[in-house]
């Protein structure tokens, strides 16, 4: 059997079993904490909008971008030209400090980072204990406009939100009491601060104006094929929304809660996905994907896979496990992986200029599963 085989088998095992915290393995002591009572304390919390008048699927008008016209199979024209220049050259000469270094948020076992650059300037870390603290199944972590921070926590069962790295202000949310959060993976905000959470065990993507759920709103991709395990969720630029599914190893993209538009992708532009995680953009609109079975980083310009490029982490040490993917304002790209332990950011999709951080520089990681960039 294949080094890949035996990692993909080793991962559906794993999350067949609900042992996998995206990257590393849950405790048995999953208490399915939710947090109904959460009355939203922050004393500066505005974003719960009351004119939102999408809460039902059917009149969701939030999206908007019906000049879509890449969800045919091959008129998709909405991406970067095919004269991609980043093969790049190796006149970096300072690895560690490049001319745009934005803060770096890493997720890696029950412990959220935050540091300068990948040298690990300025480490912080939290670990919930504002409130619940976290448990071992944190996977996914989203900044909001005011700087607001959100973890989402598969085995606690909830999205936490705090307004810095000390937990000021910390609230938690377990989802509807009609239909609770049940294995939440991804978490992500758009535009207007609204809030979206994947959920591996509903099969469904919610979203909601605050951390008391107004205007909570859920999707299930059934304008398509409908999800099966969802992972993780991002928005883009004009509030379209990706998920990436582990069950179908697809990508997919929507305009909004009702589903418009709807299209897939399975990476059959190069290597087909195999155990897709995270989805981010680059300042052009490039999509990148990391999948973890297939241990690769792939980039493309639009959901059918125009100019894609793979990437596998051998410019230094090679992904084993690459779970999440991120990209800054100068376009550089960074990678968490929960096998190697380590954060990776490289200059392009030849893997030019690679540094690999470990945490060191204060608590090293263990399980990373979640990187983000705050451009």
């Amino acid at each position: 059997m294949s080094a890949k085989n035996m990692r993909h088998t080793f991962w559906v095992l794993l999350l067949s079993m609900g042992l996998v915290a995206a990257g590393c393995l849950s405790p048995g002591d999953d208490d399915d904490v939710t947090a109904g009572d959460d009355d939203d304390s922050t004393a500066n919390d505005d974003d719960s909008t009351a004119n939102d008048d999408d809460s039902t699927t059917s009149d969701d008008d939030d999206s908007g971008t019906g000049d879509d016209d890449d969800s045919g199979a091959g008129d998709d024209d909405d991406s970067a030209t095919g004269d991609d220049d980043d093969s790049a050259t190796g006149d970096d000469d300072d690895d560690s400090t490049p001319a745009f270094s934005p803060p770096i948020y890493v997720v890696a076992g029950s412990t959220l980072y935050r540091m300068d650059d990948m040298s690990g300037t300025n480490q912080m870390e939290y670990d919930g204990s504002a409130g619940t603290p976290f448990s071992l199944g944190i996977s996914a972590v989203a900044v909001d406009g005011l700087g607001r921070i959100y973890v989402v926590d598969m085995n606690n069962n909830m999205v936490y939100r705090f307004d810095d790295m000390t937990g000021a202000n910390q609230v938690e949310y377990g989802g509807p009491a009609a239909v609770p959060f049940s294995n939440p993976h991804g978490v992500a905000v758009d535009s207007q601060s609204r809030i979206y959470v994947t959920d591996f065990g509903r099969d469904l993507v919610y979203r909601f104006d605050d951390m008391t759920g107004t205007n909570l709103v859920t999707y299930d991709g059934a304008l398509g094929t409908g999800f099966s395990n969802p992972l993780r969720v991002a928005v883009d630029a004009s509030d379209r929304i990706y998920v990436t599914d582990f069950g179908r190893e697809l990508v997919y993209r929507f305009d909004d809660m009702t589903g418009a538009n709807q299209v897939e992708y399975d990476g059959s532009q190069g290597t087909a996905f195999d155990n897709p995680r995270s989805v981010a953009f680059d300042p052009s609109g490039r999509i990148y994907v990391a999948d973890l079975s297939a241990g690769l980083v792939y980039r493309f310009d639009d959901m059918v896979g125009t100019n894609q490029v793979e990437y596998d982490g051998t410019s230094g040490t090679p992904f084993f496990s690459p779970n999440g993917v991120a990209v800054d304002l100068g376009g550089a790209v960074y990678v968490s992986d929960g096998g190697n332990n380590v954060v990776y950011r490289f200059d392009d999709m030849a893997g030019a200029n690679q540094v690999e951080y470990d945490g060191s520089g204060g608590l090293p990681f263990e399980g990373t599963s979640g990187v983000l960039v705050l451009n």
